[in-house]
């Protein structure tokens, strides 16, 4: 798996600042790894 390519297209798709990645994993072998991320999520202003 292409962790920071599959990330980087997130980041394109939703278009807001990634503020921070989280990956945690149980201390045991072949464990899945659970990554959590933090968007910076204000509001886009918009001009009319």
């Amino acid at each position: 798996m292409d962790f920071f390519g599959t990330l980087r297209e997130q980041v394109d798709t939703v278009r807001l600042p990634l503020v921070a990645v989280t990956v945690t994993a149980v201390a045991r072998v072949h464990t899945p790894v659970l990554a959590i991320l933090h968007w910076h999520s204000f509001r886009r202003s918009t001009r009319r």
